[in-house]
């Protein structure tokens, strides 16, 4: 038996006869996808561009686009289906509150005054004569005194060539002053994570349209559905846990699957509200791919001391070898950990 695996089993204690979980058998080849269904595919929006999304979702459960399981409706396994969408179900329309014509220059003060814990924090010693280096400037300490630090900015650059744009930078006696000229239609991430395209420019202002690239744009869109599971197929299915981790190790080497371990404490009140997400057909589908196992965390101090749980509810996923594949302490989603056991390639 496999080194870690087998570490696993001494710590359990005694073994139980826990039956496995069955498999969930899939859809006939006639099948057909209806609401209720559960479907696992891909789609491709085309164009001057490629944006691919991989799916797996319960046919009408709002995860997916309204387009998207309008589209699988009548879809069997092996189906490759185009639709073409109008902005309002792809990237949405144009919204001109998103247009904004903003300054080209703006200005900051050249010298600051900060506490000695601000520049402290940010800085370290704020001796007199002190410098330092922020993004674009050096720091120099002119004064300090009782409570109070005066620093003088100085900019390293004159000109700062970036992605979007080139920046003039200029000082005299009091500020120091950015001039921005932008690449022209030039799709940037801003850095709250939205878009943000610079369109036009005068002498004194830029045209910023924070509106996705792709909107007011019709957008074909190519769906592949690759696995069918039929709502009857799901009803009445349930997680099957093992309560014995020594019988669920052996169950998990015997099989090759991964083990998943969900680690609760009998005074956890999360770990109530925790246990519901395996009630979702996104984890109930998961039987046949992976081997439950519920592990009280009281009682169960040498495993949670190895993998370092420090509180619960705690979801971990090992691989057949015994190696960790996934942590998740604390409260989780259904959703969220259905994605993240997605990218390890476990879906239904």
């Amino acid at each position: 038996m496999r080194l870690l695996l087998t570490v696993l089993l001494l710590l359990a204690g005694c073994v139980s006869q826990d039956a496995g979980p069955s498999a969930v058998a899939t859809a006939p080849d006639e099948a057909v996808a209806e609401y209720g269904d559960f479907v696992v595919g891909s789609y491709v929006l085309l164009g001057d561009f490629r944006l691919e999304r991989n799916f797996s979702a319960l046919l009408g459960g709002g995860e997916l686009p309204g387009w998207a399981e309008r589209a699988l409706l009548g879809m069997s396994p092996g189906d490759v289906r185009r639709v073409t969408l109008p902005p309002g179900d792809a990237f949405g329309d144009v919204n001109t509150s998103l247009l904004r014509w903003e300054p080209r220059r703006f200005s900051v003060p050249r010298f600051v005054n900060l506490s000695p814990e601000e520049y402290r924090s940010a800085y370290g010693n704020p001796g007199e004569g002190a410098a330092a280096v922020e993004g674009t400037l050096r720091l120099r300490v002119i004064e300090a005194g009782e409570g109070y630090v005066l620093v003088e900015r100085e900019p390293l650059y004159t000109r700062i060539n970036t992605t979007g744009g080139v920046v003039e930078v200029t000082a005299n006696a009091t500020h120091i002053t950015y001039f921005f000229t932008p690449v022209l239609n030039l799709t940037l991430v801003d850095p709250d994570g939205g878009f943000i395209t610079y369109r036009d420019a005068n002498a004194t202002h830029v045209l910023a349209d924070r509106n996705h690239p792709l909107a007011g744009r019709e957008v074909t869109a190519e769906l592949r559905l690759q696995r069918l599971i039929k709502r009857a197929q799901i009803e009445g299915r349930e997680v099957l846990w093992y309560t014995d981790l020594s019988a669920a190790v052996r169950q998990a080497v015997a099989l090759d699957r991964p083990l998943l371990l969900y680690v609760y404490s009998p005074e956890c009140e999360a770990c109530r509200s925790a246990e519901a997400i395996f009630r979702d057909v996104r984890l109930r589908l998961l039987a046949e791919r992976l081997v439950f196992v519920r592990v009280d965390a009281s009682t169960e101090r040498a495993l949670t001391a190895r993998y370092g749980i420090q509180t619960a509810p705690a979801v971990l996923v090992l691989n057949s070898t015994g190696h960790l594949l996934v942590k998740q302490e604390g409260e989780v989603s259904a959703g969220d950990l259905a994605q993240v056991l997605a990218e390890l390639g476990i879906t239904p």
